[in-house]
């Protein structure tokens, strides 16, 4: 089995429902809906296609829903573009204009507020740099340090600044409502700088009667200054290398990578890398070298998932490029059989699901068996027992579907769900039928179970079995 997740984004090139159907097929374990482009109406046509595709072949995909946040970007030229020469001067201004080689708006309106003279602004994912030289009420002139070519919309960094925009804007509260009302299952926060960005939208989410995860998306230099904080509140972070590596210097971020990884590895939150990852399969049919071994290094960090962006939305080579990347992902995980990764500590005062979770898992390698099996009402246990990258397969008995939809990120579990359990009897019996049904186990294998009583009580995890698959009988009819 492939333990790292694919999350494959839905577009104009994965919008099919057969397509849907057969990405899911080809190892589709999470769909993100960027909310940054397409309808409210396109994404919703797309959640339908994705649900209804898991209902034929009885899978449970996570929906992520991508929010924007405070992207600034430039508006529009006279012929969609323009070229800037190296030492010319060029002025962006908040007022509405049509942009050409010395002039162009933009819809970042605290942009003089913001920017000092001397100050570096990025253009075209940082190919073009210019130096701010004078700051007046609506504009800010610039001399181009390092010319090339602009177009319509294209986003700005500035790094190094600190912005007075809120992480989340009006936009972003539409579509999370939007989002929010179609049920999807992970929401990612863009621009994180803080972890008082979380706690906001933790709040939203709590006042809308939503606990769905959130995913902190790191491509700030201050989210890195504050890592451990925002770790400590988020569910999950995204290493979003493309912004980040604008921010940044280029060749710093494949350590950032590996240390946002391992961090939140050890913290317990899980990881998707992202950006680029098999960016020639945009026009392709297979990626270069250098790429495979890109996906390859992200899972040997310990990432929990890798993401696809223009390779599913917009790419000629969708499907070829989930195969792809499974594919890798399963020589990957052959290599790691031999280099286990190092095991997260308890933290100070552990909670009693950590405790068990450690437990589970050490018992597993004392025991040799050939499965861990958590039956869990909110899908905590299998995160905990997941970030110490258990070297057999782990398989989530979930009470509802929305558990198994949260639990399609996290390195290694395999969901079952619906699962519903009143005692210790029926949870063998049901771990026998379903390992035995899917020809996951044979009789007489050893696995480890872990589960709360009383049964159906969130974060109630206080059993470890050790249980002979069969010992018990099979109860035929049993879910």
């Amino acid at each position: 089995m492939r333990n790292t997740k694919i999350v494959a984004t839905i577009g104009p090139a994965s919008e099919q429902p057969s397509l849907i159907k057969d990405l899911l097929e080809a190892g589709a374990d999470v769909f993100r809906v960027n909310a940054s482009h397409g309808t409210h109406g396109a994404h919703s046509a797309r959640i339908r296609a994705i649900r209804e595709a898991a209902r034929e072949l009885q899978v449970f995909p996570g929906i992520l829903l991508d929010l924007q946040g405070p992207k600034i970007r430039l508006g529009r030229f006279e012929g969609g573009s323009a070229t800037l020469e190296t030492g010319a001067q060029f002025t962006l201004t908040t007022e509405p204009c049509q942009g050409n080689a010395t002039l162009a708006c933009t819809t970042f309106l605290t942009l003089p507020k913001d920017v000092k003279p001397g100050n570096r602004l990025l253009l075209a994912d940082g190919a073009v740099e210019l130096r701010a030289t004078k700051v007046e009420s609506a504009s800010v002139q610039f001399e181009v340090v390092s010319g090339g070519t602009i177009k319509d919309q294209q986003g700005i960094n500035l790094p190094g600044i600190r912005l007075s925009v809120p992480s989340m804007t009006e936009k972003d509260c539409e579509d999370l409502a939007f989002g929010l009302e179609q049920g999807v299952d992970f929401v990612a926060l863009s621009f994180v700088r803080s972890p008082d960005d979380i706690s906001a939208l933790r709040s939203r989410l709590s006042s809308a009667g939503s606990k769905i995860p959130i995913i902190a998306k790191i491509e700030k230099p201050e989210a890195l200054d504050h890592l451990d904080a925002i770790l400590a509140l988020t569910d999950g972070v995204m290493v979003a290398r493309g912004d980040l590596g604008v921010e940044v210097a280029l060749a710093r971020v494949p350590g950032i990578q590996k240390t946002i990884i391992e961090k939140a590895r050890m913290q317990g939150k899980f990881v998707i890398t992202a950006t680029q990852m098999l960016e020639s399969m945009i026009e392709h049919s297979a990626p270069t070298r250098a790429e495979v071994s890109d996906v390859a290094n992200a899972i040997f960090d310990g990432t929990d998932a890798v993401m696809l962006s223009g390779e599913t939305a917009a790419g000629k080579y969708p499907l070829e490029t989930v195969r792809m990347m499974a594919g890798i992902a399963v020589e990957a995980e052959s290599y790691l059989k031999s280099k286990p990764f190092d095991k997260p500590a308890l933290s100070a005062n552990p909670t009693q699901a950590e405790i068990i979770a450690e437990a589970a898992y050490r018992a597993g390698l004392a025991a040799s068996v050939k499965a861990i099996g958590a039956f869990t009402s909110s899908g905590n246990t299998p995160r905990l027992v997941a970030r110490f990258r258990p070297h057999v397969p782990l398989y989530a008995f979930c009470e509802t579907e929305a558990v198994a939809r949260s639990l399609s990120v996290i390195y290694g579990a395999q969901t079952i769900a619906p699962v519903k359990v009143d005692s210790i009897e029926q949870m063998l019996q049901i771990c026998d039928l379903r390992l035995l049904g899917e020809a996951w186990s044979t009789i007489g294998d050893n696995v480890v179970l872990v589960a709360g009583a009383p049964f159906g009580m969130p974060g109630s995890a206080n059993m470890i079995q050790l249980h002979r698959v069969g010992a018990v009988g099979i109860q035929r009819g049993v879910e």
